[in-house]
């Protein structure tokens, strides 16, 4: 059950390292180093492959104190000299090496590769992306052979899965350099000004036209996320060289928007500024600006046409208001997203959506900003048609002529989904995957903010320590299956009989803690604990088997006994081994006595 549970904790503390760096070489350095010192192994690493499986390269690299890297000479390997090996890859087999000299005879020249990198034992796992093997996560020792137990083999196997889904991510930066050399020719022979690019703000590429169109002389810069384009070069007129520049930045993360707009320049010309999302192998990776000098060949009905195309084809939902926010008009994709049809909403304000999510002040700061500023973007939470609250992204703008405001449009992208993914993966960080319970680090957050509490409101609370009596024998007996669903079984005692003011959390294997807070007296905890003890004494039955355990339980008190987060968890835990030691299924209160 040990094992099962560090399993657990290291599959929530990797999954959150690709979360808390943004850095992706740094992730992948302290995602090497986490599974060396889970594995005990003395090098951990990844290998890619490249020119059609040809040839490997070891990538990245984590050795423990006392073990040589190696990475610099394992470049460029010839895959044709190591087939029993990749055979196994491309067959997603593990590869499972106890004893370098005990290879198979076709094996041959891996077991001289492996001598002459003082490998004892090796264990990897392939990935692939897409049905196409891209590499393999490995670990190896060269201080003596092991044999990997299975605890060892599953940490690597969600540990390849984990760097799989790191580097589908990554990919995009490694296609860059594929698209450019065959865009430029595309580029340079099309009749407009164009610019490449990608979603962090670099300009990758761009033709002749668009240089000569803006009179740049190659001047473009790059700042952080933002394009700077050289303001005394651009001459325009409408919008403002911050304006224009804002609205190219706000435009690069979207990839469903066909970004369209008319660029009036002080001279007098025109240019129409349009944009669509570039794609690298189905992965949105920037966008695409044409710029046309339309002076001459513009007309009114041939804006309203690409206007209405755009408007049509986005797969983002548009609504259009009047200057007093009565609805004219929205798209097909505002009818999927919301449930209503156009014909529905016509005439009405877009206050129709709203789901009562957000305070009235919300709404003020917003519209301030679209009266003052011109524009507000966020997230809003709204109402389906059938009920159903949907978070998007929305882009809200107001659209004025000759001073006076005509229209206001809104632009919004459903991204409820996305939100539910990120809540996903929080979930692993934070909280225990057999109970569902909040975990060891979730636990001592909250335990902080308490304490944080009561020292300012000046109140007490308490900590109670608990810990199943004969688990180990449930365990031994009839298995570990039993075991966890034991454990399930008291999560839900537990949650059952604490107030909805306290917190429960799960420790680590069968040991629990409760936070009973707005403590008046002793009594309060009195009632709880007396009532855990006796719903935990009644016999159980778990999987068909009849369990009868009982519940060790120790209490201290803030700030009774301490003020300090770590001595009230260290008391608690002192007056539980005294109810154990008293009898067990019972409980004590921590005393300078029991000490």
């Amino acid at each position: 059950m040990k094992k099962k549970l560090q399993y657990y904790k290291f599959m929530s503390d990797i999954s959150s390292t690709f979360l808390k760096n943004y850095d992706f070489e740094k992730s992948i350095e302290i995602f090497l180093k986490k599974l060396a010192i889970k594995t005990k192994a003395d090098r951990t690493y990844v290998f890619l492959f490249k020119n059609n499986l040809q040839l490997m390269d070891n990538t990245h690299e984590f050795c423990k104190n006392g073990v040589s890297p190696v990475i610099e000479d394992l470049q460029n390997l010839d895959t044709s000299e190591i087939q029993w090996w990749m055979k196994k890859l491309k067959a997603n087999k593990m590869i499972n090496i106890s004893d370098s000299n005990d290879l198979p005879k076709k094996a041959k020249p891996e077991q001289e590769s492996l001598k002459n990198l003082g490998i004892k034992s090796i264990l990897c796992y392939p990935f692939f992306i897409n049905k196409k093997l891209i590499g393999f996560v490995g670990l190896d020792n060269v201080t003596e052979a092991q044999k990997w137990d299975k605890l060892t083999i599953e940490y690597l196997n969600i540990a390849t899965k984990i760097i799989k889904k790191a580097f589908e991510k990554e990919n995009y930066k490694k296609t860059i350099l594929e698209i450019n050399s065959t865009l430029q020719a595309t580029l340079e022979a099309a009749n407009a000004g164009l610019v490449v690019i990608k979603k962090d703000g670099k300009i990758i590429n761009y033709n002749k036209k668009f240089i000569r169109m803006w009179k740049l002389k190659k001047e473009i810069k790059m700042k952080d996320n933002n394009i700077t384009l050289p303001r005394a070069k651009l001459t325009l007129s409408s919008p403002s060289p911050d304006e224009f520049e804002k609205r190219i930045s706000d435009t690069l993360l979207d990839p469903h928007s066909d970004d369209l707009f008319i660029a009036y320049r002080k001279d007098g010309s025109i240019l129409e500024i349009s944009s669509q999302a570039l794609y690298v192998k189905n992965e949105h990776i920037g966008r695409v600006w044409k710029c046309m000098d339309i002076t001459k060949q513009r007309n009114y009905e041939n804006k309203l046409q690409l206007t209405s195309k755009v408007f049509e084809k986005s797969n983002d939902a548009i609504l259009i208001t009047d200057e007093n926010t009565k609805i004219i008009e929205t798209n097909l994709a505002f009818e999927k997203i919301t449930g209503y049809k156009t014909s529905e909403v016509l005439g009405k304000n877009p206050s129709l959506l709203q789901s009562n999510w957000h305070n009235r002040d919300f709404y003020k700061v917003m519209w301030k900003d679209i009266i003052e500023k011109g524009y507000w973007e966020g997230e809003i939470w709204d109402r389906r048609k059938n009920g159903e609250t949907y978070v998007n992204k929305t882009f809200i703008s107001k659209i004025e002529h000759k001073g006076k405001v005509t229209n206001f449009i809104g632009i919004s992208k459903d991204i409820t989904q996305s939100k539910e993914y990120e809540n996903q993966i929080k979930q692993l960080a934070y909280y225990d995957v057999l109970t569902g319970l909040p975990n060891r680090t979730l636990f001592e957050q909250n335990l902080d903010i308490v304490i944080n509490e009561c020292r300012r409101y000046d109140r007490r609370f308490g900590l109670v320590f608990l810990d199943l009596d004969n688990f180990k024998l449930v365990n031994d007996t009839y298995g570990h299956l039993v075991g966890d669903h034991l454990l399930q079984n008291i999560a839900k005692i537990l949650m059952k009989s604490v107030r909805k003011s306290d917190s429960i959390a799960r420790l680590g294997g069968d040991e629990f803690i409760l936070i009973i807070k707005d403590l008046k007296n002793n009594l309060d905890i009195d009632k709880v604990v007396q009532k855990i003890i006796s719903e935990t004494s009644k016999t159980m039955y778990i999987d068909s088997h009849e369990l009868n355990i009982g519940i060790s339980v120790g209490v201290s008190l803030y700030p009774d006994d301490t003020k300090s987060s770590i001595e009230l968890i260290k008391k608690a835990d002192i007056a539980m081994y005294n109810s154990k030691k008293n009898g067990k299924n019972q409980y004590s209160y921590f005393t300078k006595e029991i000490i």
